[in-house]
């Protein structure tokens, strides 16, 4: 599955699942011309902010909203630890950032992933007016 794939996806399901959650969604692994894909870079805070944010408050903690960097195979290496590519760990600062700042992070790779950590994250308080 590419990264477009999941992310589509998780959109998807999201809408369907938990119609009241507010979320965005950026434009990965979309291709674009060179003179919109310059403008659209230009409009960001930087490098490292994860693909998916979810603004929803889960009320059961005290986390301000959930973040997810989507992946097309494992950020991890076979013994635990995160890929050591600039990028990934350009990612994983920013995580290291958003935790301080109160949201939840996560690096995600599947559907059933991404699944598992939104409903983890919702299921306290499915009421989210």
């Amino acid at each position: 599955m590419t990264e477009f794939e999941l992310q589509k996806a998780i959109c998807t399901w999201v809408k369907l699942q938990y119609s009241d959650i507010i979320f965005w969604s950026d434009m990965s692994g979309i291709r674009l011309p060179i003179g919109l894909a310059t403008k659209i870079k230009s409009l960001k805070c930087g490098r490292g902010i994860p693909d998916m944010f979810f603004a929803n408050k889960n009320n059961g903690t005290i986390y301000s909203g959930l973040f997810l960097e989507l992946k097309r195979e494992s950020p991890f290496l076979k013994n635990g630890e995160l890929s050591k590519e600039k990028h990934i760990q350009e990612q994983h600062k920013m995580h290291v950032r958003l935790i301080e700042c109160g949201y939840k992070c996560y690096f995600v790779w599947t559907f059933e992933q991404a699944k598992m950590i939104i409903n983890d994250y919702y299921n306290v308080n499915k009421n989210l007016k």
